[in-house]
């Protein structure tokens, strides 16, 4: 058991290494920043990060200090595999998870005095702390990476055409059998403009593209409340799913009054989500099938 001195010494440093770790997004400067702390801490003659590459029979050297000091890194590559190599009392090792997977190892080696059960547990706890920095620098990254992947597709892309993207996600998400369509409010507008329509019933092309949709004070609570509404028809009218008095919304939606070529082209289930932002209601997405209960 660690004296309550060295205890609260470790606390210590523990606390300090993290707010480090909080404040960069560089892996490789969190484990050198690492390195050099817990060097002064065991007070040891030198200290390296190594990591095993695939197909490697030995680690490589990733951080090392201080530089051109002699490591047995064949020796670490087996503490990284888990071949369990023969302990050491001039070294000191921990490992280092990337990816969910063994990756690399911390080690200290030091002539005198030689290191103990207590130094190895504590050099893992702060191993565990760097893993833990490293797979958030990670994620944060490909997260990043992501998000300028996405940016510049929605600079390239036609809104057109990102607005049917949006329809067609939709089809493989409901399977509907009537339509889908998107509204656009303009702004300082009170109306809904149909701006794309996705027909499953018949390939003719939508024939309401342009049309615009009133709004009236009564239906804005429930368009702003950004809760999605379900309705099945019964007879000429609409019932909501939730027994809530908003089949006026299915009413100003239900436009599809006509056949073509015999088919059936009136909805007979709807599901109506608004589009909100922090300015109000911006849109509407609206998705049909031709059978009661099929949504």
């Amino acid at each position: 058991m660690l004296p309550a001195s060295r205890e609260l010494e470790f606390l210590k440093f523990l606390d300090t290494l993290g707010q480090y770790l909080r404040s960069t997004r560089d892996p490789r400067k969190a484990m050198a920043y690492a390195l050099r702390e817990g060097r002064a801490f065991f007070q040891a003659s030198g200290g390296c990060i190594a990591v095993v590459e695939e197909g490697e029979p030995d680690a490589h050297l990733m951080v090392a200090l201080p530089r051109g000091n002699p490591w047995d890194l064949e020796h670490i590559g087996q503490f990284i595999r888990h071949a369990r190599p023969p302990v050491r009392g001039d070294l000191v090792l921990a490992p280092i998870r990337r990816r969910g997977a063994a990756w690399g190892a911390m080690a200290y080696t030091r002539p005198s005095p030689p290191f103990d059960h207590d130094d190895g547990r504590l050099l893992a706890r702060i191993t565990a702390v760097v893993s833990d920095a490293i797979q958030a620098m990670d994620r944060d990254r490909m997260l990043d990476v992501r998000d300028r992947i996405d940016r510049r597709i929605m600079e390239l892309i036609h809104p057109k055409d990102l607005f049917y993207q949006i329809l067609d996600g939709l089809r493989s998400l409901t399977h509907y059998d009537h339509s889908s369509a998107l509204f656009i409010r303009e702004r300082g507008e009170n109306a809904l403009r149909l701006v794309a329509e996705q027909i499953a019933w018949t390939k003719a092309r939508s024939r309401h593209i342009g049309l615009t949709l009133p709004l009236d004070a009564d239906l804005e609570p429930t368009l702003t409340s950004a809760e999605i509404h379900g309705f099945d028809r019964e007879g000429d009218s609409w019932r909501a799913w939730t027994g809530k008095p908003v089949a006026r919304l299915a009413e100003l939606l239900d436009y599809n009054r006509d056949g073509h070529e015999g088919a059936p082209a009136r909805e007979a289930s709807m599901l109506c989500a608004p589009l909100v932002a922090r300015d109000g209601m911006i849109g509407l997405l609206k998705v049909a099938s031709r059978y009661p209960g099929r949504l």
